[in-house]
């Protein structure tokens, strides 16, 4: 990739939980891994729909949601499976 350093194991901990644009992380996440990329999340148990998003109120404490179908199917999505889930 022209102008990036790949390794082959990128972690993205936790990054979710902190952006509107969830797409957009896992795709940068994906641009800097060439074999095993790890996704440390929470999801919630709120919504099983798979377009469930909910992004916080400025002056809220707590950071975005979405559902374990979203984060399924976006994983699924650019290509990749998911090997172990702890909850």
């Amino acid at each position: 990739m022209d102008g990036y350093n790949v390794y082959d194991i990128v972690a993205n901990i936790g990054g979710l939980y902190h952006v509107q644009d969830r797409v957009k992380a896992l795709d940068i996440s994906y641009r800097y891994c060439k074999k095993y990329l790890i996704v440390q999340t929470v999801v919630s148990l709120e919504n099983e729909d798979e377009d469930y998003f909910v992004t916080p109120e400025p002056h809220w404490t707590w950071g975005c949601r979405f559902s374990r179908a979203w984060f399924d199917k976006a994983i699924a999505d650019k290509g990749g499976d998911i090997i172990v889930l702890l909850l």
